[in-house]
């Protein structure tokens, strides 16, 4: 009936919000853990951390530092860009949360309108029946048609209230729609730009350069490395500490010789260990070459397990 006491609006469920908006968000928080450890990881071989040594030494750490530095400012512009991805799939995920209440409300509230109308409509039809049968008597027959008529515009009322609602919840039924079309939209950008970032960060730890790839270089010999891209005369050669990458910088005063783009490095049979040919990627790296000997060893574990 039009006079209930209660607001079926007030007593409508919540609903949880889009799974699919959580899920990103996990993903994220995932990636932007890996960046935080590499990060810590970066930290843990500042200058501060490494044992004194000659001055050339101490010259040829600064070198080598300066793209740890490098990788250190990318990785926390990449975590500005997650956590700025994060707060727009949050923004998204309460707008559907609200979107999916009001819409919960609405359908509550049509609900009662509709049990309000079939009531009045039974009792129109009831109050007819006995305005035929006091036809005999005019002033018992005035009253119901008086009743008759009140419930009839109180009756057209609800319905013009019942076409409103509804209309209504069409338009938070097509808005919800829009919004998670959007947010799955979000979710995708998001899951591209993740696994995008999740390369990065996989070659930044592999000691992988993030410029661009100049060619590679054989290893024919335990000693022994070729390629046409050693051009010049001499080069000063680094290797890392674990092996894991060597580095050449075109030097006149440089004590490997280079003959018809072969060198012969004494010292790499002790650091790498070697077990045939191959061939290794170089990439431009401060004015000379980086070439990356051995990959990490949470990247040999994932390429080397079984396929399940």
């Amino acid at each position: 009936m039009a006079g209930t006491s209660e607001d079926p609006l007030e007593e409508a469920p919540t609903e949880t919000p889009d799974e699919d908006a959580e899920a990103a968000r996990k993903a994220i928080a995932d990636v932007r853990k890996s960046v935080d450890e590499f990060c810590a990881k970066a930290a843990s071989q500042s200058p501060s951390a490494r044992p004194r040594g000659s001055f050339r030494e101490k010259r040829t750490l600064r070198k080598e530092e300066k793209p740890a530095a490098d990788d250190g400012s990318k990785a926390a512009e990449l975590k500005e860009r997650l956590m700025e991805s994060e707060a727009k799939n949050e923004k998204l995920r309460k707008k559907n949360g609200e979107l999916g209440n009001d819409l919960s409300k609405a359908r509550s509230r049509i609900e009662s309108l509709a049990g309000q109308v079939e009531s009045l409509s039974k009792e129109n039809e009831s109050l007819k029946k006995r305005s035929k049968e006091l036809l005999d008597k005019p002033k018992a027959a005035e009253e119901a048609k008086e009743k008759c008529a009140l419930l009839e515009m109180e009756n057209a009322n609800l319905r013009s209230v019942l076409e409103k609602l509804r209309a209504d919840y069409s338009s938070l039924e097509a808005e919800l729609e829009s919004s998670r079309r959007e947010a799955e939209a979000q979710g995708s950008a998001s899951q591209a730009r993740i696994s995008e970032l999740e390369d990065v960060v996989r070659k930044l730890k592999s000691g992988i350069p993030l410029s661009e790839k100049a060619g590679t270089v054989e290893r024919t010999s335990a000693s022994q490395l070729s390629s046409p891209l050693f051009d010049c005369g001499r080069y000063e050669v680094r290797i890392a500490r674990n092996g894991s990458y060597m580095t050449f910088r075109p030097d006149v005063e440089g004590k490997v010789p280079c003959s018809g783009g072969e060198l012969s490095i004494p010292a790499l049979e002790g650091m790498v260990a070697f077990d045939g040919p191959r061939r290794y990627d170089a990439y431009h790296f401060n004015g000379g070459l980086k070439v990356v000997l051995r990959r990490s060893l949470s990247e040999r574990l994932s390429h080397d397990a079984p396929a399940v």
